[in-house]
Formats: structure tokens, C-alpha cells, sequence
């Protein structure tokens, strides 16, 4: 008797759970005509909403305004759908109507209209034979199209298509916008394309396109860490963008926009970095010249430094290791200028060097240390060219032509060989001499040899008179006014003849020739004079 008791009552709250089930069954959307994007104020949609029963809608703001226009049956109507304002911040957003139920208001469904701030000042306009066919991100830093790093350095070739009528005077303009805001920091970017964020494309006749890159670097002041920003771009005629003007391509990855994420440096040894472009490439300089030159450095990392930072510069063969300290706090996305100054070593060799910097920061005040340093290791180049000391030249002599007796003339052939890396050009020249000889002729004296070329030259001499014995002198030679190469010549010379010796001494002979006159004019008056004593 239990039993059956037990029964009639579980039956009976089966029964009220069919009957509830069957009083609250859900209440569908069957289906939505349209939901193409709002992007101007004002814009106007019919759609077609139809459920499975009667409905109301309900509109959570005034966003959109609706009303209905013709019913195609109880259960499906048609909405003029108006946007009625936008937000001021670039990007997407979602608007939900709720469908409820007529008969019973706890029963309800929803379906979303999307609209965008559009980057066209008044909205897309007369844009359907207006087409930006092309959008393409490349990154050529560290990060990916989608994905920037600070100093990354951005290139975005834009393709614009006119199939409309002709259009004079078209701007295409690119812009980037923090997610949820209004400001466009584009123009903080470091550019370096022409024109920056607006190139003028000039006119676009009908079936005619125009392209342009955009190139710039990411400037670590003007981003925010791990944030979303909305890359987008535009196309218009100067001066009449509230009559024509397309903002959006099949290329962007939300139709509107392409959304990228910037991230800053997490790895504290990468965080205080030298910008590599931020001096010329390569440094230009000659042997004893001075060389300056400054170097922008970054914090890229998501980091506070104190105190100070310090950049070293390092060369060996240079003998360079120069420390530049900079001052102060060094925060997130700061940057500084590091100087540097030194001079080239006069016997430098004309290459191009590679000058090393190196980035030390996170200072302890206290222990006096920096407790970071850079692990990559920053290059300049430096290109010294001139006004350098070259490599000796192999030099050589011996008697080429003549007796070395005093009063002989003799020839020295010289041989000379260019050793240095490039071509040089060499001066030939001769010094202590005089006291036992006198120059004639160095043939040739000046010369030009590539490297590895050789050249002989002649030194020819008069022997003086008294030049008996081991005489020596000097054979040298210059380049670019510096003396590469002196090499001692001893020649012995022979006693010579007297009349080897006569043509040789080293007499005035206008004072001997005055004196030998006066002497044989005494000579006739003394023969004059005796004559004439004998005839008296």
C-alpha cells in the first residue's frame, strides 16, 4: 500500500514537470536579414528580424533608433535600423538587441549590429567604386607584422584603385590608435618615408592606381607595454574628403583596421640598448683626424632605471676604451645622447674598423657597480682613409755607372718596391753629401706604384776633390709628407789624378781668373820696365 502511494507521487511531479516544461519552452530568433557594418551617423538599415512567436524589441541606449515599417506576419517584421552616434575612439564596437517575447517578457533572445569609428572624417563616402586594394605589413625588426617591439622599423605599402571618375589631388594617410582611444600617435612615429603619415599621390584618373610605402620606427616614448593599437589608412581627394573617401580594405584584418600588439623588452639584459641608426654608417676619418660622433640610446625594456646608465666604447687596435656616463633616472621608453671623441693614431692602417659599444645600467649607488650589462654588443664602423702612415717600401742601392774616384761623376741605381696595401706615391730624395759631393740628378724623383709594383731610379753625383775614402749618405723616402724609408749608402771613394782632382776642386775660379790676370800684367810692366832700363 506504501508502494502504490509512493508511485502516485512521483508520478505526479513528473507531471508537473512536462507541464512546467511545456509553459516556459525557449523563445528562438529564427532568423536576421543583415548585419553589414555601421560606420557614418546617420546610417540607415532595413533588417528583417522573424521568430518563432510575436515580439517586442529592446534597446539598451540610443546608440541606434528603430522603427518598424512593414510586417511580412506576426512572428517577422522590418526595422529601420539609424545610427544615431559614434564613439570617439577608433576601432569596433557591438551593439545587442534584445527580442523578447510579446506574451511573456522573460522569454527573449538577441542578435548584435556592429558599427566602427571610422577613420574617414564623416564616414566612408561615395566609396563603392573606391577600393584600397592593397595593405601590406612588413616588420624588419624584431617582431612580426602583427606584433611590434620598440625601434622595429615598419614598411606598409598601400595600393589605391579609382574605378570612379577622375579624382585630383588624392591623399593616402595611415594612422595608429590605442584601442579605446581617440589619439592618433602616428605622427610620433620616427619617420622616414616622404610625406610621413600623408603622401601626396597627386591625381587618379578613372581606372588608374596609385601605391606608396610607408616607412617608419617604432618610437619606444609613444607605446604603451603588451597594448593593442589599431593600424589604419585612408584614401581621399585633398580638400574634399567630405565628399569621397574609403577607409577600409579586404587586406586589414578586420576589414577596418589592422590590430596590432606592442610589447616592450622583458629580458632586463636587452632593456637599455644603442639605436644603431641614430649615427652615420660608416664614420668617415683620416689618420690624426678627430673624430666625433653621437649615439642615441634607448630604455625599450618595461623598466625603471635610477642614478645612471654608462655606454662604453671599445677598440683594440685603435687603442680605444672610452666610458660615456649619463646622469639620472633612465625610465621607461627614455632616451639619451652618448658623445664620444677621440683622435685617429697618425700610423693607423687605411681600413674600416669596427668600433664595439656596450650599454651598463641598473646602478647601485651604494656598492657603486651597475648591476646589468647589455648582452648584445652595439657596432659603428668606422672607415680611416688618408693622410696615414703606409708601410715601408723596400729600398735598395748599388753603384749603377762611373769610377768613384775624386773628381768622377758616379751614378747610384736605386730600387724601390711599394709594399703598402694601396697605391703610394713616393718622393725620392738624398742628405749628407755636401761636405764630399754635389748633387747632379735624381731620375726620377717623383713616382706613383700600385701595390707590389717596383721602380728603379737614378742618383748621380760629382765627386769633389777631396772626397778620398768610405763616404756616406742618406737615401730617403717620402709619402703623403711623411718620411716610410731611410737607408744609409756608403761609397768608398779612390784617390784620383791631378787632373782628375783639377776640374774637381772646389776653387772660385773668378777669383783665381782676376788674380792670374794681375799676375801677368805685373809680369809685362816688369818686362816692360827692364827694357827699358837697357837702353838707357
Amino acid at each position: 500500500m506504501k508502494m502504490k502511494t509512493g508511485l502516485k507521487f512521483i508520478t505526479g511531479i513528473l507531471a508537473l514537470v512536462l507541464t512546467f516544461g511545456i509553459l516556459v519552452s525557449a523563445f528562438t530568433i529564427n532568423s536576421v536579414s543583415s548585419f553589414d557594418i555601421f560606420d557614418r551617423e546617420g546610417q540607415l538599415q532595413v533588417i528583417t528580424v522573424s521568430a518563432d512567436s510575436p515580439f517586442n524589441l529592446s534597446l539598451p541606449s540610443n546608440i541606434f533608433s528603430v522603427n518598424s515599417t512593414t510586417s511580412g506576419g506576426e512572428n517577422s517584421y522590418a526595422f529601420e535600423f539609424t545610427l544615431n552616434s559614434l564613439p570617439s575612439e577608433i576601432g569596433k564596437n557591438t551593439f545587442t538587441i534584445e527580442v523578447l517575447n510579446s506574451s511573456n517578457s522573460s522569454l527573449g533572445d538577441s542578435f548584435d549590429l556592429t558599427y566602427v569609428k571610422s577613420f574617414c572624417k564623416n564616414g566612408p563616402i561615395n566609396d563603392t567604386q573606391l577600393e584600397i586594394s592593397k595593405v601590406k605589413i612588413k616588420n624588419n625588426g624584431n617582431g612580426d607584422s602583427d606584433e611590434w617591439y620598440p625601434l622595429d622599423r615598419i614598411t606598409v605599402e598601400v595600393k589605391f584603385e579609382n574605378d570612379l571618375n577622375d579624382l585630383d589631388d588624392i591623399i593616402l594617410e595611415v594612422g595608429l590608435f590605442k584601442a579605446g582611444s581617440s589619439s592618433n600617435i602616428i605622427d610620433d612615429m620616427g619617420w622616414i618615408s616622404e610625406d610621413e603619415e600623408m603622401y601626396e599621390a597627386g591625381d587618379v584618373d578613372e581606372g588608374d592606381s596609385v601605391s606608396h610605402t610607408f616607412e617608419f620606427r617604432v618610437d619606444p616614448e609613444a607605446i604603451d607595454n603588451d597594448k593593442d593599437y589599431y593600424f589604419v589608412v585612408k584614401a581621399y581627394p585633398d580638400g574634399d574628403e567630405d565628399e569621397f573617401c574609403v577607409d577600409y580594405s579586404s587586406e586589414l584584418s578586420d576589414k577596418y583596421f589592422e590590430k596590432i600588439t606592442v610589447k616592450k623588452e622583458e629580458n632586463r639584459d636587452k632593456m637599455v640598448v644603442v639605436d644603431e641608426e641614430s649615427y652615420p654608417l660608416p664614420i668617415e676619418a683620416a689618420c690624426n683626424g678627430n673624430v666625433e660622433f653621437g649615439a642615441d640610446v634607448w630604455n625599450i625594456g618595461d623598466k625603471d632605471f635610477e642614478n645612471q646608465i654608462k655606454v662604453n666604447l671599445f677598440n683594440n687596435e685603435l687603442g680605444l676604451n672610452i666610458d660615456e656616463v649619463i646622469v639620472g633616472d633612465f625610465d621607461q621608453g627614455d632616451f639619451a645622447r652618448a658623445n664620444f671623441k677621440f683622435t685617429v693614431p697618425q700610423d693607423a692602417e687605411e681600413k674600416t674598423y669596427f668600433l664595439s659599444m656596450r650599454t651598463y645600467y641598473d646602478y647601485d649607488e651604494d656598492k657603486e657597480l651597475y648591476r646589468r650589462t647589455s648582452s648584445k654588443t652595439f657596432t659603428a664602423y668606422l672607415n680611416v682613409e688618408g693622410n696615414c702612415a703606409i708601410a715601408p717600401p723596400t729600398v735598395s742601392a748599388e753603384l749603377f755607372s762611373g769610377e768613384a774616384k775624386e773628381g768622377k761623376e758616379v751614378t747610384i741605381k736605386v730600387y724601390l718596391r711599394n709594399e703598402h696595401i694601396k697605391e703610394a706615391t713616393f718622393i725620392l730624395g738624398a742628405e749628407g753629401y755636401s761636405s764630399w759631393a754635389n748633387l747632379k740628378e735624381i731620375d726620377p724623383m717623383t713616382f706613383t706604384l700600385q701595390p707590389g709594383e717596383s721602380k728603379e731610379a737614378y742618383i748621380t753625383l760629382d765627386l769633389k776633390g777631396n772626397s778620398r775614402g768610405d763616404q756616406q749618405f742618406n737615401l730617403f723616402v717620402t709619402s703623403n709628407g711623411q718620411i716610410v724609408s731611410s737607408k744609409p749608402v756608403i761609397l768608398t771613394v779612390e784617390s784620383g789624378s791631378f787632373w782628375d782632382n783639377f776640374g774637381s776642386w772646389d776653387v772660385d775660379w773668378q777669383t783665381v781668373g782676376i788674380i792670374a790676370l794681375n799676375v801677368i800684367l805685373l809680369i809685362a810692366i816688369i818686362i816692360v820696365a827692364v827694357k827699358i832700363l837697357r837702353k838707357k
